[in-house]
């Protein structure tokens, strides 16, 4: 960080106020944010009254709505624990365990208090079981309600108020990730991006994404009829400040970054798919059937249009999931939800 006092650059961990009566002030700048922290007192550190007892749940609806369904552990809150750390504890996203308690910025918790835990590990294992044992798919949750639970991945900087094992008022930043590239992903669905049929016809959404790729020849990249979905892969990453493979070519993408746990769909991976013919298409993994056997994609020049679309695909033509190299992933980006699909074939003349 800049130190203003010193003009000159100071290594950010660990950093280190000194004690001042009326509290200091420091503003933490990068790139793409800035965040005002503070070590003013923050408001009253007596726990909260116990909330009272929930009335029961009412019966679970006949139909599925497509989302995985969420079990929780329990975590009592220690002294100098912040939400950041437990997450780390757990393997889950602070963001998480904030949902499942009603906890807003700036995220204030304190000693004793009783918090809701996904037990993201149990999802998982039902996912499995819906692997295991199919069932009839239920068509999954909207692709609208896909693109507000999207929204929670953007780069946002959060600041996170505890009380440290000295009683303290303290301040942790973290930074809110979550595959963020899936974000401009759901908004280019949202344009209705294909590939549009007649000479001189471009789209140039699809023009816009060979700027990613340069290598790729002038000719090929000045038209919308060129394969595209690398070139949709590597803007998308570009777009959330990560690096792809620059090639237009969907092989590119197999050693690329690190692959999953065991090579398992995750929220955003990239998906390397090979159909029979040995012919390749990449795109992003959006979701999971309820039968567990096909994943929702979301991804460039797929569907009856060669369009940005959300379609499915038997996991078993994924040859690798990847992820960026420097992207840290946590057990709940591998429980996924039922994502609606737009029921297109995914083969290789659809995709080429």
């Amino acid at each position: 960080m800049f130190d203003k006092v010193r003009d000159k650059w100071v290594d950010l961990e660990p950093l280190a106020c000194g004690p001042s009566p009326k509290g200091q002030s420091v503003t933490l700048m990068a790139p793409d944010f800035s965040a005002q922290t503070s070590t003013r007192a923050h408001d009253k550190t007596t726990p909260p009254k116990p909330a009272p007892k929930p009335a029961p749940a009412p019966a679970p609806a006949a139909k599925p709505t497509g989302a995985a369904v969420p079990t929780f552990k329990t975590h009592k809150v220690a002294q100098g624990e912040s939400l950041a750390k437990i997450a780390a504890l757990y393997h889950v996203r602070y963001q998480a365990i904030a949902r499942a308690n009603g906890i807003t910025s700036p995220f204030i918790i304190r000693p004793s208090q009783i918090l809701r835990i996904p037990d993201v590990q149990a999802a998982a294992a039902t996912q499995e079981q819906r692997r295991a044992a199919p069932a009839a798919n239920d068509g999954g949750i909207s692709h609208a309600a896909l693109g507000q639970m999207l929204t929670e991945g953007r780069n946002y900087l959060h600041t996170l108020y505890l009380r440290n094992a000295e009683a303290h008022p303290q301040t942790d930043l973290m930074h809110a990730s979550r595959a963020p590239w899936m974000v401009p992903a759901q908004e280019e669905f949202e344009k209705g991006v294909r590939r549009r049929p007649g000479r001189d016809r471009n789209d140039p959404r699809i023009l816009e994404y060979f700027k990613a790729t340069p290598a790729l020849d002038k000719r090929a990249a000045a038209v919308d009829e060129t394969a595209y979905c690398a070139a949709f892969a590597n803007w998308c990453l570009g777009r959330a400040g990560y690096k792809g493979t620059a090639s237009a070519l969907a092989l590119s993408f197999k050693k690329w970054g690190r692959p999953t746990r065991d090579n398992r769909p995750a929220l955003g991976a990239v998906a390397l798919i090979m159909f029979k013919n040995g012919q390749h298409h990449v795109t992003f993994v959006a979701g999971i059937a309820a039968n567990g056997r096909l994943i929702a994609t979301l991804g460039g020049n797929q569907g009856n249009a060669h369009e940005v679309s959300h379609s499915y695909c038997p996991t078993d033509r994924v040859v690798a999931f990847r992820y960026p190299a420097d992207y840290p992933d946590y057990d709940d980006d591998y429980v996924l939800h039922n994502v609606a699909g737009d029921h297109a074939p995914m083969s290789a003349s659809s995709t080429h």
